[in-house]
């Protein structure tokens, strides 16, 4: 017998035995079964058993979606496959609560332990007056303005006592980790030994510190109506959830005091509080002679601008002035981005670097224009620049200590009238200490930069952020220490490089000018779009174009127009500041340019500038955005995916260092 004879019999004893069974379980008038009938009896529920309600209610739970599935009246269809490209760092609409980020305080508002009031100023603004304890601590969120009437707190690692004759400003973005105001127990007498001053709204002789908070109306949190037009992304000042009815809030801050979606308090590793604890303890018995330099080194997103920030608060807790020299031209502190920079500081940095941004024409600081945002294209003048930052500081502090020595007597005799309290706790004026933030490229040429720049500069102390050190060999290891990184957190998660290097641009573009001594920008203006600002004329001729000297100048108004380009002071050669070129009129050969930095003064003559335009920066796309609908602009999108549409040119740019042609290869 052949194959196809026994597979044909045993076909038919199949069909005989589903007949038979058809015969016993159907009535002999009905149609034959469909496939989709057969489906629905073959997975057909068993009987359910007599089970206790809530077993039963769980049981039907469990065969509700199988039920639902096979009732359709076709069969169940895969989903179909999008092709359409993968999105990453896709944002997501569920946040995360931090439970530890909650204020250890809670407001009483009637009784003798009343430790909140709210009253109104001169200018009927309201004021919130806020009274501390040993134990206890704020966590605001938002812009607000901080004075402290009685006692010392921290923040950030800045001690900041009273009286406060000016309030002092305060940055705290959701989108950041938020900062702590600690009350701080201080070794000077204490005010309860002192009559209490009857004018304070608190009794001070019940709280260690009384603290003033007020709006800060700066326009910074206009922000978001810009940030929001690239639809991918989170918003950087709207607040996780409305205030709650019994919240202690005012129209531009509020304080954390219960679990709010979305917010993170700054939370820093044990390590760098026994550091940064020594180094306060160390400061006051550092003899006169070479100032302190601290160089901070490590790879990206290990918490190096943090640690920098709180070190050059804790230092300005012992000194008046402290040097900054920023050589991260990726993520600077105090500067857009694509510059290096040598900063002399006498306040603290109590914000993200977006925010505390330096205004210009600031006497006190000193940057250099390298026109892009790492130096693998640019390693000599990386170098150039950064040597040349350190020359500066290193003349600043001989003459420093020059004009110490020849004033030893006269200083001596006016400390002497200080008195032995105020002279003990005054901030030292003979030094600077220097704190160098640097990149965190540490691999290939990025660590010859760095080892390049440590011979030259030999720090007294380096913070690594490797388990290895990358200088191991150079500096004796006594000079070492390891530091534990900070870590990823589910904000600096949303936030990429890029994002920052946007967010301080756009910062830096929409600021006003600030009032004459202020250090840092303090005013913003997002109601108008940049177009509507007033320009000043520059002449093409004087536009230099250095990545490109044979470039033909009849293409000039191609290349530059909605472009950014830098100014910089043609006698110290010093980063001014940044342009944006709103038009070219050709008929009378000039540019119309719009920037933050106009001079201000006959010593800054716009004559005296120099205009130089490199690769970087560009101008963000949502600066072109800014005025609503724009013409025949608009965003090309692929569909739905997830939450976000996917929008053509959204995703991060994605650049294979290691797929390169042999003349793109830094050597």
């Amino acid at each position: 017998m052949t194959i196809s004879a026994i597979a044909a019999r045993r076909l038919a004893a199949a069909q005989q035995q589903q007949q038979q069974q058809q015969q016993h379980t159907t009535p002999q008038h009905s149609a034959p079964p469909s496939p989709q009938s057969e489906l629905l009896e073959e997975e057909e529920p068993e009987p359910e058993l007599e089970l206790e309600e809530p077993e039963q209610q769980q049981h039907q739970q469990k065969q509700q979606p199988k039920t639902r599935y096979f009732t359709a009246a076709t069969p169940p269809q895969p989903a179909p496959s999008s092709k359409s490209p993968k999105r990453r760092h896709q944002p997501t609409r569920s946040g995360f609560i931090d439970p530890e980020s909650i204020s250890d305080w809670n407001p009483i508002i009637h009784g003798t332990n009343q430790n909140y009031r709210k009253t109104v100023d001169q200018n009927q603004n309201q004021i919130s007056i806020i009274g501390l304890k040993t134990g206890q601590n704020l966590i605001p969120h938002g812009t607000l303005q901080l004075r402290i009437l009685h006692g010392q707190v921290e923040l950030m690692g800045s001690e900041i006592a009273a009286p406060t004759p000016e309030p002092i400003n305060l940055f705290a973005p959701p989108s950041h980790p938020l900062p702590i105001i600690t009350p701080k127990s201080s070794s000077l007498p204490s005010s309860r030994s002192t009559p209490p001053d009857h004018h304070l709204p608190l009794d001070p002789t019940k709280f260690d510190a009384i603290v003033e908070l007020q709006d800060l109306d700066c326009g910074i949190q206009a922000l978001d109506e810009l940030w929001s037009s690239n639809g991918n992304k989170r918003p950087i000042w709207s607040s996780p959830s409305p205030n709650p009815p019994h919240s202690i809030h005012g129209q531009t801050w509020s304080i954390v005091l219960s679990p709010t979606p979305d917010l993170a308090r700054l939370r820093l590793p044990s390590s760098w509080a026994s550091t940064l604890s020594s180094l306060s303890s160390r400061d006051e018995v550092i003899e006169a002679g070479r100032a302190e330099i601290y160089f901070i080194e490590g790879p990206k997103s290990t918490g190096k601008s943090t640690f920098s920030t709180l070190l050059i608060n804790s230092l300005l807790n012992s000194f008046k002035s402290v040097a900054l020299l920023d050589l991260d031209p990726g993520q600077p502190l105090l500067t857009p981005p694509t510059l290096v920079s040598l900063h002399t500081l006498n306040s603290p940095i109590l914000g993200p670097s977006f925010c505390r941004l330096l205004s210009p024409h600031q006497p006190s600081s000193h940057s250099i224009y390298i026109g892009h945002t790492t130096p693998k294209d640019c390693p000599t003048r990386y170098t150039e620049a950064c040597l040349e930052l350190f020359n500066l500081y290193t003349n600043l502090q001989s003459d420093l200590s020059t004009c110490l020595s020849t004033n030893k007597r006269r200083r001596r005799g006016r400390n002497n009238q200080i008195g032995t309290d105020s002279d003990h706790h005054s901030k030292r004026t003979d030094q600077i200490p220097l704190v160098i933030n640097t990149m965190g490229w540490t691999r290939g040429l990025g660590q010859d930069l760095l080892n390049q720049l440590l011979q030259t500069i030999q720090p007294t102390q380096i913070f690594s952020f490797n388990e290895r050190p990358l200088v191991a060999d150079i500096v004796p290891s006594e000079r070492h220490l390891t530091l534990e990184p900070i870590g990823p957190t589910p904000l600096s998660l949303r936030l990429t490089p890029a994002d920052c290097r946007v967010l301080a641009i756009v910062s830096y573009m929409y600021s006003t000018p600030s009032p004459l001594g202020s250090m840092f920008i303090n005013q913003w203006e997002f109601q108008y779009p940049l177009w509507a600002r007033r320009p000043f004329e520059v002449r093409p001729d004087r536009i230099q174009l250095p990545d490109h000297p044979d470039f033909n100048q009849d293409h000039l108004g191609h290349v530059l127009n909605g472009g950014l380009i830098g100014l910089v002071d043609r006698s110290q050669g010093s980063w001014i500041g940044f342009g944006l070129v709103r038009a070219i009129d050709p008929n009378r050969r000039t540019i119309h340019l719009l920037t933050p930095a106009y001079p201000i003064a006959k010593q800054n003559n716009p004559t005296e500038y120099e205009f130089v335009k490199y690769s970087e920066p560009e101008l963000p796309l949502i600066c072109s955005l800014s005025d609503g609908t724009v013409p025949y602009l608009e965003k090309e999108s692929l569909g739905n995916s997830g939450t976000a549409p996917l929008t053509i040119g959204s995703e991060k740019k994605r650049v294979r260092r290691n797929v390169q042609r042999r003349s793109q290869i830094s050597r």
